[in-house]
């Protein structure tokens, strides 16, 4: 330990290990971790005392999946947030000064924390909200091949009765709710975890009373506010991104006086009701994401960001986490690949960007090819981004206000040495801020520049040759079209997992005696076989 504290520590799972640890600060500066066996786990160094300070845990991003740590510097007068691998509903005793934000000081007693659980994440007068399910958070300490069944209840004002059942395997696992909070009065929810043998493991209840759509009206009137505020802050920098949320207010306004005097049919507003909550929440991140952009300059139009990959049905609407400018992307390949690499590009402007794409210079054997998603439909009639044509000579493309295309680098990795080659990504948001609005001529006002710093890490070996291997997803793993596969020039077929044995929880071998059988018809043939799915390893992954 590092010097003394005067100041209570934080008591929660920061590392979703099932165990409470204790956070603290100490005269000296250090900002500590201790495990449940006072081994330090993380240690953070400030500049100054930090003798009096108590951390304090919370969803501070609001789009992260985690909890940050929010921690005052002492001495300094600055205030440091820290990411943390603690879940939004992770196991905590004292999370902040004096335990919680009404400062009690009060503190119940330690309870055993590696417990199998299931805790409503949402479940709150004040957070429900149409269109949005109830979320069951379920923990299970001793994870094991076997399962367990999630049930959730819920018995409405008029009595009647909406049910979600789910099964639940491994450590960590979720039930999801839909129930229409459109009565109202008092909503009785009931849950519980049991086994294969119907044995109850976990039950817990609650009761909540619900005005309808009270929550939805709070929500839009906040998104309509921080809008504003939003645009007043950022005027000055971005005038264009200002403008663009001074458009997204009266849209919400009038949308949300549309619903208001609109259908008695109380389906019909649910449904409306709930497009205009993911309007609201979308209009906050806006505010949140553009009044970052200031910190970049007057010209910036277009923001990069990997988002989420292989995910084709939402690129226009999803939204950059963090900015950065250059953006800095890191992958491994190997000679002789086609490394596919996402790109999204979010608009920022109140008009539709022409962003140029340009491939900065590449070594002699790398070659990159850009190309962009385009918006098709699926065989369900949903929208899809499937579609990845090859950018045209001029390499631009067009993306509409506050909104997100996807350009697809290919970069084929030739014959080149094993180590580090980097590669620049110019994007010119060609009508971005500061050119179309110039005083006198646009042609001489640069555009805008959003950078990709790509780092390729080849490493030392080569890919098989095409054809080497081959292989079809849909064959059974035996019977009579094993001999046409192997006539036709198949060598990789996929075969079950064998059975793990054990003895008092101690692996001991594998046993394939169940699928002798498939593994015979390919005797003195030149065959890989992939066993699939996971097999039923005891313990945690990562051990």
């Amino acid at each position: 330990m590092q010097g003394r504290s005067l100041a209570p520590g934080a008591i929660i799972d920061i590392n979703n290990d099932g165990k409470l640890e204790y956070i603290l600060s100490t005269q000296q500066g250090n900002l500590l971790a201790l495990d449940n066996d006072g081994e330090v786990i993380f240690d953070h160094q400030f500049d100054n005392r930090t003798i009096n300070v108590t951390p304090a845990f919370g969803d501070v991003h609001g789009s992260s999946k985690n909890l940050e740590m929010v921690v005052t510097g002492g001495e300094s007068g600055f205030t440091y947030c820290f990411s943390t691998s603690a879940i939004k509903d992770a196991i905590s005793h004292w999370p902040t000064y004096r335990g919680n934000i009404q400062n009690t000081g009060s503190w119940f007693g330690l309870t055993k924390s590696n417990i199998l659980r299931m805790v409503p994440v949402n479940l709150a007068w004040d957070k429900a909200l149409a269109g949005e399910d109830i979320v069951f958070s379920i923990y299970n300490p001793n994870p094991s091949d076997e399962f367990f069944n999630a049930n959730a209840t819920c018995i409405r004002p008029d009595g009647s009765k909406q049910k979600s059942i789910s099964k639940v395997i491994g450590k960590m696992g979720q039930l999801q709710m839909s129930v229409n909070f459109d009565i109202p009065g008092s909503y009785a929810f009931t849950w519980s975890l049991t086994d294969q043998k119907d044995r109850v493991l976990v039950k817990g209840e609650k009761e909540i009373t619900i005005m309808p759509l009270s929550n939805e009206r709070k929500l839009i009137e906040y998104a309509i506010s921080e809008l504003t505020i939003a645009s007043q802050k950022v005027e000055s920098i971005l005038p264009l991104s200002a403008k663009a949320l001074e458009n997204q207010r009266l849209i919400l306004e009038l949308n949300a006086k549309i619903l208001a005097i609109g259908s008695n049919q109380k389906s019909s507003a649910n449904i409306s009701m709930a497009k205009l909550v993911k309007d609201a929440k979308r209009a906050l991140e806006l505010s949140s994401i553009i009044e970052g952009a200031t910190a970049f300059g007057q010209s910036t139009s277009l923001i990069a960001f990997e988002g989420t990959k292989w995910d084709s049905r939402n690129v226009g609407k999803q939204l950059p986490a963090m900015i950065e400018n250059p953006l800095i992307l890191s992958h491994d390949v190997v000679p002789g690949e086609h490394q596919p690499i996402s790109l999204k590009l979010f608009n920022i402007t109140n008009q539709t960007l022409q962003v140029k794409v340009e491939i900065g210079e590449t070594e002699k054997n790398i070659k990159v090819t850009p190309l962009y998603s385009v918006l098709t439909l699926s065989s369900l009639g949903k929208n899809s981004w499937d579609a990845l044509p090859e950018m045209d000579e001029s390499g631009v493309i067009s993306i509409p206000s506050l909104s997100t295309r996807e350009v697809w680098m290919d970069v084929n990795i030739g014959e080149v040495k094993t180590g580090h080659h980097n590669i620049t990504i110019h994007l010119y948001a060609l009508n971005g801020a500061g050119v179309i609005d110039a005083p006198n001529n646009p042609h001489a006002v640069p555009a805008p520049e959003t950078k990709v710093e790509l780092t390729l890490n080849v490493l030392p070996f080569n890919m098989a040759p095409s054809g080497d291997f081959r292989l079809c997803t849909w064959s059974p793993s035996s019977g009579p079209v094993i001999e046409d596969l192997l006539a036709h020039g198949n060598n990789v077929f996929i075969i079950p997992q064998g059975r793990l044995t054990y003895k008092n929880d101690e692996f001991m071998d594998v046993d394939f005696t169940e699928i002798g059988d498939i593994i015979d018809q390919f005797e003195e043939t030149d065959v890989f076989l992939l066993s699939y799915g996971l097999p039923a390893i005891k313990g945690e992954f990562g051990t």
